[in-house]
């Protein structure tokens, strides 16, 4: 950065950026003092002297505090593309993009939840044992598309196909034959997935 901070501005502009990238909104003058152990005034004259170094503005309201976008954290994860030898891995030469787990979401997050994989039905499409599967709640799925399919009293991941009048549920593991049911009853669709997480540490599950 440009501007030249004193040890207790950085601070002061580290706490600011790092609760606006947690809650989207600035913290007031009495929780960036609360949180550096100072007075409420001392808090002001540090946010005073950071919008004089032209790192943020001040504004009227109770969180009237805005850094300027050179300041803000780049929102979400850094999508690395192909790496140069010599070049660190995260500089930005090697950054194509960033995700944001609410781009994931996409604005559906009351409806979505997670379902653990057990079994290796699925593996031809990447998805493994142990995984954690992104479903998205919804009643029909479109015919090919892998859904979250309640059979009974269990829950299965499978690619939903239709044929004539019967419903069958397909694996992406050549050793399993595909389940067929009668359209209209017997299965019922809980959601269509999305993706598949998993953790690559060892012995260590999401």
């Amino acid at each position: 950065m440009a501007a030249s901070l004193t040890n207790r501005q950085q601070k002061v502009l580290s706490y600011i950026q790092f609760v606006i990238s947690k809650t989207g909104s600035p913290p007031t003058h009495r929780e960036i003092a609360s949180h550096l152990g100072v007075t409420v005034r001392s808090a002001y004259q540090h946010v005073v002297a950071l919008e004089r170094k032209e790192i943020l503005k001040r504004a009227a309201g109770h969180r009237g505090i805005e850094l300027l976008p050179s300041y803000m954290l780049p929102r979400g994860l850094p999508i690395l593309g192909r790496i140069a030898a010599g070049i660190p891995i995260l500089a930005e030469e090697n950054v194509e993009g960033r995700l944001a787990l609410e781009d994931i979401l996409n604005g559906h997050e009351g409806n979505l939840f997670l379902l653990r994989v057990s079994g290796d039905s699925m593996i031809e499409r990447g998805v493994n044992p142990g995984d954690l599967v992104l479903i998205r709640q919804q009643p029909a799925v479109e015919n090919g598309e892998v859904a979250a399919v309640l059979i009974g009293e269990e829950a299965t991941l499978k690619i939903f196909r239709i044929k004539g009048s019967k419903n069958y549920l397909e694996s992406a593991n050549k050793k399993y034959k595909p389940l067929y049911f009668d359209r209209s009853k017997d299965i019922r669709i809980l959601g269509k997935a999305l993706m598949a997480l998993r953790s690559l540490e060892k012995r260590r599950a999401l």
